[in-house]
């Protein structure tokens, strides 16, 4: 059985969570769920991405190409910084 987070914590009821990262009781989150077709502006919009911390507070509606997309290229950059790190490394080490 997948348990599913219980609320949205933006409290709204357009949307079913899906996955939550919850920091800082509340005040700190990231979430995906699925939102209501009557919600969207883009019908194929159908997974809502929710970011709130102190700095930014984001609700946004994304399809599935933009968040396979979003996930590509943070992956890509994750994988550029390591490698620049690693050559970093590598060129103090000869020095």
């Amino acid at each position: 059985m997948i348990e599913l987070p219980y609320k949205c914590l933006r409290t709204r009821k357009d949307c079913q969570p899906l996955s939550q990262i919850i920091a800082d009781e509340n005040d700190d989150f990231i979430c995906c769920g699925l939102n209501k077709p009557e919600s969207r502006s883009v019908e194929q919009d159908n997974f809502r991405f929710c970011w709130k911390n102190k700095t930014y507070n984001e609700c946004s509606d994304w399809d599935e190409r933009d968040i396979k997309d979003t996930i590509h290229v943070l992956a890509r950059a994750l994988s550029i910084e390591a490698n620049m790190r690693l050559t970093q490394q590598e060129q103090i080490t000869r020095r």
